[in-house]
């Protein structure tokens, strides 16, 4: 033992030698790292007027301080914004990574993965997955072995024993299977529980209830329940969707029972994003970099058969419908119940999708400050972590971002990315675009249902 130890000293002294030798310094341990971001116009995430001329200081991974005047830590590596708008990074609370535009895609999470980076996207609720396949991602992100957001999911969707989704979703025939399908999500790692359209409020409030001693909200998409009365006293976190009937007696139900309602106001499709934007929209770079050139010709083509056939626009969008659920979002906001930004991403747009649901929140009447605080404050409350992420504060996770423009005056600045910071991170953009020389080009399984 003792000659095993002094030959174990002898190689460690070597190593330091060969270290002093060659110039190469051992890294400092990321917690001691410091970080400073100066000059910067701050949006908190709170809602708050923005801070001009203000600072950031970043020590771990963490926000140390934030303000304007600050004294700069000796030895910090200064990130000058140059008037840029620095903010909480952005979160998109209803994605499905396992899809890939068109159908289900395993295989080219990474590109996915990458785009959401690229749109400032820094932490994703996956609403409904194949299990072993997300917590696997988060798993690689965590552990550094890949690059991603900050992921959440809920792995399958609970659903009927017929389901809808068969290959993402868990069947579940009565309430007496809450427990274990509780506990086998809770043991995977899940944050939360999506309850799905065919189950009865029986089953919702088992899942609820038993997902409340595990620590498991649970979000209800519903489909045309969604909002009902019945359902908003299941005792359930939140709404997967804005929903599409709202009356003042239940939005005090909903308010009175702490619900809240993830906004999916982008979700439709092209034929939506076509008739809402036309087709200058696809010349976006958050659009051009990360989207394989055989999807982006697809969309192309949709988009334009959209503006010019009447029928195929007609069968595929309903503008009376959406202005419904502009008029709710509205209605929703009012009634003081927290909307949260999310998209229902299916793989098409990934990341930019975030950005046109906040237009779509302005559009329906709130601030661009209001909006911003649906894709940070809001979206970590969600989670009840809210003491960790999602705003601009001392203790919380640095997340951040630098755009151009003032956001906070035209949402649609938000899209204007110049730095993306991950729990004190800075990644590395512009290897996040796609390289379709290197990408595995796999295209998506057209999975029937």
């Amino acid at each position: 033992m003792c000659s095993m130890l002094m030959s174990v000293i002898k190689v460690l002294g070597n190593f330091a030698i060969l270290l002093m030798l060659t110039g190469l310094q051992v890294p400092a341990r990321a917690q001691d790292k410091v970080t400073a971001i100066v000059n910067a116009v701050i949006i908190d995430g709170n809602g708050n007027s923005p801070i001009e001329d203000g600072s950031i200081i970043i020590r771990g991974g963490k926000i140390e301080a934030v303000g304007s005047q600050l004294k700069v830590p000796s030895g910090a590596e200064i990130i000058d914004a140059a008037g840029q708008v620095a903010m909480p990074g952005l979160a998109d609370m209803h994605v499905h990574l396992t899809w890939g535009g068109e159908g289900h895609d395993l295989l080219g999470y990474q590109r996915r993965l990458n785009a959401l980076l690229y749109a400032g996207v820094t932490t994703v609720l996956d609403t409904g997955a194949v299990l072993p396949f997300v917590q696997q991602m988060h798993q690689a992100i965590e552990a550094g072995k890949i690059v991603g957001p900050n992921i959440y999911y809920v792995g399958p969707l609970i659903d009927s024993v017929d389901p809808q989704w068969p290959a993402v979703s868990l069947s579940m025939a009565s309430e007496t299977q809450a427990q274990k399908i509780t506990r086998y999500l809770k043991n995977n790692g899940v944050s939360a529980i999506k309850a799905y359209a065919k189950l009865t409020r029986p089953q919702i409030v088992a899942l609820v209830n038993h997902g409340k001693k595990l620590g498991l909200p649970v979000i209800v998409d519903a489909w045309f329940s969604n909002g009902a009365e019945h359902l908003v006293t299941t005792g359930l976190r939140a709404f997967a969707h804005t929903p599409r009937r709202v009356i003042d007696d239940t939005l005090k139900i909903m308010k009175q029972n702490e619900v809240q309602i993830i906004t999916t106001r982008a979700v439709g499709g092209i034929v939506k994003h076509a008739r809402l934007r036309g087709l200058s929209f696809l010349q976006s770079d958050l659009i051009k970099n990360t989207t394989p050139s055989w999807l982006l010709e697809k969309a192309s083509k949709d988009a334009s058969r959209a503006l010019t056939d009447k029928q195929f626009a007609n069968d595929n969008f309903s503008e009376h419908f959406h202005k419904l659920l502009q008029k709710n979002v509205k209605l929703i906001f009012d009634a003081g119940i927290p909307l949260v930004a999310g998209t229902d991403n299916d793989g098409l747009f990934t990341g930019e999708e975030l950005h046109f649901e906040l237009e779509l929140l302005v559009d329906a009447g709130l601030t661009p400050l209001e909006a911003i605080t649906t894709a940070t404050k809001n979206a970590a409350k969600l989670m009840k972590e809210d003491d960790k992420w999602g705003t601009l504060e001392p203790g919380k996770r640095a997340d951040i971002i630098l755009v151009d423009g003032r956001p906070d005056k035209n949402i649609s600045d938000t899209r204007n990315i110049k730095l993306v910071m991950v729990r004190g991170r800075v990644i590395e953009r512009e290897k996040l675009v796609l390289n379709e020389q290197t990408d595995l080009n796999v295209r998506d399984t057209k999975f029937g249902y």
